[in-house]
Parts: structure tokens; sequence; C-alpha cells
């Protein structure tokens, strides 16, 4: 097993979102050994057209992308455990990433730092764009080893942008039966990085989420069937 990361990303149309992700991950990751494996739950917009059309290319851009075609729809938390599970045997750390997420300059080495340093199950980035934010306690400063310094918090679950390690992971994934749901099996803690900030896309402007009215409800709450 490698000292790496695989990051997964569910998707469902919404491809103009997921390449977003995808851009920002390519553009802001430092971290030396990652793949960012998009699990696709059988989108109808091109979304598996395109993800095969960048792999079948002669650019290098996506070089870290791979792909997973599910079966079925397995439904968020379904197509997370699903690309994991194919990953975990070879990277050392599983990332959740939401395809609506875009994520800072060095948002990987300061989660995996942090999650090491404090010795907990999972650390998340603080997002913009949310209605109401998860309340921190016991905020303090982190150093990291590029010298940044970062304040962070205990808080009682994750979601949308977190990283956890894959033996963890697989001993819990299991017992879940959606994503926010997985905080309610973490051992010690979790925590977030209050100072690092990664942006939900068309998230909430303070009277709704604008990205929510672009597609039908049966897009919008996909992540409810198996």
């Amino acid at each position: 097993m490698s000292k790496g990361a695989a990051i997964i990303t569910r998707s469902y149309n919404r491809l103009e979102y997921t390449i977003r992700t995808m851009n920002s991950v390519v553009e802001n990751t430092k971290y030396p050994d990652y793949k960012h494996v998009i699990v696709d739950n059988g989108s109808n917009d091109g979304t598996r057209q395109w993800l095969k059309w960048i792999k079948e290319g002669e650019g290098n851009w996506f070089n870290n992308v791979d792909f997973e075609f599910a079966p079925n729809n397995l439904g968020d938390w379904g197509g997370m455990i699903y690309g994991a599970k194919k990953y975990a045997k070879d990277y050392k750390y599983i990332v959740q990433l939401d395809n609506d997420i875009s994520v800072p300059e060095g948002w990987l080495s300061a989660m995996i730092e942090t999650l090491e340093a404090k010795n907990v199950d999972a650390v998340m980035l603080r997002r913009t764009g949310v209605k109401n934010h998860i309340k921190t306690t016991d905020s303090h400063a982190l150093k990291l080893s590029d010298g940044k310094e970062v304040t962070v918090g205990k808080i009682p679950f994750v979601v949308a942008c977190y990283v956890t390690r894959s033996d963890f992971f697989l001993s819990v994934c299991d017992k879940v039966e959606r994503c926010r749901d997985f905080g309610k099996f973490l051992n010690k803690s979790c925590m977030k990085i209050e100072t690092m900030d990664c942006n939900h896309m068309e998230g909430w402007n303070g009277v709704d989420f604008p990205q929510q009215q672009k597609y039908p409800i049966s897009e919008r709450t996909w992540q409810k069937f198996s």
C-alpha cells in the first residue's frame, strides 16, 4: 500500500460541476501521490462519454484521474463505498470529495498532516456556500510542514470534503446508510480546518441554493435511491 490518497467523487449528471471539481484538484493538489476517482452512477448527460474521452486523449492534464462506472445507480454513499473499496488496498487514505466542491491550494496535504498530527479519524475543510456551518470546539493553531499555520477544531461529523484512513473506512463503511452518518462511527474524533475553505459551487446565497434550481427533483435527490 502506498502512502497516497484515493479521492472519491460520485457523479450523477451535472457534468459542468464535475469538471470544475476535477480542474480544482489538478490545479491545487501538490500532494505527491494521489488518484482522483470519478464514480459515475448512471449519468445520461454525456458524463460517461466525456470521462472516456479524456482518458483516451493525448493530453496529460487529467493524468491522475480514473473513472469507475457503477453497475446501477448506487446512490451517494453506495457510490462512495464502490469506489473506495476498489482503491483502498493501494492507498493509505480515502478522501470524500463531492462533485460540487472546488478545493483550495494545498488542501490535501493540509488535511492529511492534520489527520496524522492530531491522531483523529477524519479531517474536513470548512465550506463556503452552506446554510449552516458545523460548529467547532477546542479550536487551536496547528503549524504545518510548509510553515503555514492553520486553526483546527473538533466537530461531531464530517461531510463533503474530508480525509480518513483506508483501513478505518473499510472497517465501518458497510454499517453506514448515508454520507452524513459516517460521523456516527468515528472512534476518536474528527476535526475541521477552520482557516482553509473549499467552495460549495453556487451554494447558499442567503435565500436558496441556486445550483439546485437547475435540476429536476429526481436529479437533486438521487442520493436517496439505490
